[in-house]
């Protein structure tokens, strides 16, 4: 992407605390009309971010433009398999999750886990297969999921169940269809009576939690809840990027800064100029989330991992270095490296996602 580009962009916010909401859009409006889509790449990158601001300042796009972005929509299954595939940060983060968790879990023939944002359960599948690949299954799971979408939590329930039959593992799984923040103090309870020593992991939800209020005391007050379930650690993936802050210029910048290195990893994948465009418009909502939305309906807050060290240590947790950086080969360009406590995955020198292990 063109750094003048970027300090288009940055000047046109800039000039909207002016107040003149018209020249803004008209603005807006006359950067994208210049790019060119068919020809250059780094110009779609552009689109994304600026029509992400052009709904901050409530004005439609040119319908041609849409109408040219719908030649690229695939349906969720495909762009999963394609994300899976051909973008490995995220499977990267989560392998790395459960190489941490598996270190413990390896300790205890019978274990607790709270999964916050269980989503579908992918990540407990690949997790069961892991152990069981390296002769380390559990005889006994007690498995308290928590997601806000009850058709995934179906699903994760019934993936799991079927993996732990097929593999031998006694599995009672305990179903909360609510978000973190929304748990009840009966809930909490519940959690804190399991008979066995218990994990907590969240993948990529805690950033989810958010308040009115500048500083989110939400967020810790549910680390507090975590902390006090005495686990054996808390195991976190984040984003690493500060999204959580009601400036709309710094939001940009770390926003473009972040998605930069997104887009550089999918323009270096071996995907077709059609595949790398509909990855694109994938995080194209996370993007318009950020830039696009009013403050106090925004969901993608994301924080750096050093604030998440800090809101941890508030309650008590400290961080804990694991040696598993020897057994994670990394595909080019990627690598990990512990940093201010915690855990951080690389791409070309930027860090891209927190891993937090804290006890």
């Amino acid at each position: 992407m063109k750094q003048t580009y970027f300090d288009t962009l940055l000047q046109i916010i800039r000039g909207s605390d002016s107040g003149e909401i018209t020249n803004t859009q008209t603005l807006i409006g006359n950067f994208i009309n210049q790019l060119d889509f068919e020809k250059k790449t780094e110009d779609l990158d552009c689109y994304i971010f600026a029509a992400a601001l052009s709904k901050q300042f409530d004005f439609e796009n040119d319908t041609n433009i849409n109408l040219y972005l719908q030649r690229f929509e695939v349906s969720q299954i495909i762009l999963f398999n394609m994300l899976a595939k051909h973008f490995p940060l995220a499977s990267i983060a989560s392998h790395l999750a459960n190489k941490i968790l598996e270190q413990f879990i390896e300790l205890h023939d019978e274990i607790s886990i709270l999964n916050i944002g269980i989503g579908t359960g992918r990540q407990e599948l690949a997790l069961i297969n892991e152990l069981e690949l390296n002769g380390k299954l559990p005889k006994k799971l007690i498995l308290f999921a928590v997601e806000p979408s009850d058709e995934s939590l179906s699903q994760a329930k019934a993936n799991i169940q079927a993996a732990a039959a097929e593999k031998g593992i006694e599995l009672v799984f305990h179903s909360f269809c609510t978000t973190a923040e929304e748990m009840t103090p009966e809930t909490w309870d519940f959690i804190s009576k399991s008979e066995y020593p218990l994990l907590v992991n969240a993948a990529f939800a805690l950033h989810h939690i958010r308040e009115l209020e500048e500083d989110f005391y939400t967020r810790n007050r549910v680390i507090q809840h975590i902390y006090d379930l005495n686990p054996l650690a808390v195991i976190m993936c984040e984003p690493h990027v500060n999204h959580n802050t009601s400036s709309l210029e710094e939001r940009f910048q770390n926003c473009w800064r972040h998605f930069k290195a997104v887009f550089n990893i999918i323009n270096q994948s071996e995907l077709s100029h059609e595949g790398k465009t509909a990855l694109k418009l994938f995080f194209r909502r996370e993007i318009e989330d950020i830039l696009g939305k009013p403050e106090n309906i925004r969901t993608e807050r994301h924080e750096l991992g050093e604030k998440w060290v800090e809101r941890l240590s508030l309650s008590g947790f400290s961080p804990v270095n694991l040696d598993i950086l020897p057994d994670m080969p990394m595909p080019n360009g990627f690598s990990v490296r512990w940093n201010n406590g915690y855990l951080g995955l690389e791409y070309e020198k930027e860090t891209l996602i927190s891993i937090l292990v804290q006890k």
